[in-house]
Parts: structure tokens; sequence; C-alpha cells
């Protein structure tokens, strides 16, 4: 399997270089996104449907094209980040649901299993194809002035 990006040890700069395999996955899991927030821009009236494009559909179109590379980017930065262990690594999790007045109130990631939940994932997507341009500028500008 392809590294997801490659740090230049010189420049410390990132080349986004991942398999297309990877690329073509991260486009298909930003389709769905990328087709209800174009149809929630559209406008609904009670006899018809008015497909719209303005300049938020752009928007979304380029949050769309960039969506690849800022998790690549970001899955890079989060592997380089250090690592430091929690103190409170040992202590013991409740594994049972915890109940009050008759809702669950379950944790959105089980952290005693190595396994994700999907509300968490959703949302991270749903934030990092929101933000993906400015990601991208923000880590353009930042290796500028740096």
């Amino acid at each position: 399997m392809k590294a997801l990006a490659h740090l230049s040890p010189k420049s410390g700069s990132i080349s986004l270089i991942a398999s297309p395999r990877r690329y073509f996955i991260l486009y298909l899991q930003a389709l769905p996104i990328w087709l209800i927030l174009i149809l929630l821009n559209c406008q609904f009236t009670l006899s018809k449907f008015n497909f719209t494009w303005n300049l938020t559909s752009w928007y979304l179109t380029l949050c769309y094209a960039t969506f690849p590379l800022a998790v690549v980017l970001l899955s890079h930065l989060r592997a380089s980040w250090p690592r430091h262990p929690h103190p409170m690594t040992q202590a013991p999790t409740p594994r049972a649901s915890i109940y009050a007045a008759g809702l669950p109130l379950m944790p959105l990631r089980d952290y005693t299993v190595q396994h994700e939940h999907w509300l968490p994932r959703l949302l991270g997507n749903l934030g990092k194809f929101t933000f993906a341009p400015l990601i991208l500028l923000a880590y353009v500008l930042w290796h500028a002035f740096s």
C-alpha cells in the first residue's frame, strides 16, 4: 500500500502523493455530500422545483474538487504529530449503556474497541468537505510565510 503523503526531510513540505484508488474512494465519499448540499441550495416552492446555480454551488464544487487533497494532507499531518500517552490509559471504562430518562447515552466513539461509529466519521467528513479549500489555503499560506 502506498503512503498517503510524503514529507520531504530537507524542505519540510508535503507532496500529496497517494494512489489513484485512494483519491477515487475519497471522491466517491464526497459525492453524496456534494449532491445533497447542491440540492439543498436549490429553491423549493409549493408547485415546482427550481434548480439554481450560484456562488454557493461553485464553492461546493470547489470543496468537492479539493476534498481528497485536504483529507490526504490532514491524515499526514495527524500521523506526523507527536503522540504523548494519556495519563489515564489504564483507567477502566464502562462497557454497559448509561441511561438517563430512558434514553441511551452512549459515547459517539467507543475507546475500548478499535472501531469507529458512523456519526463522528460523517460529521468529520462534512467538516473536511466544507472547509477543504480553506484548509489547503491555510496550509499554503503557512508554508509561504514560515
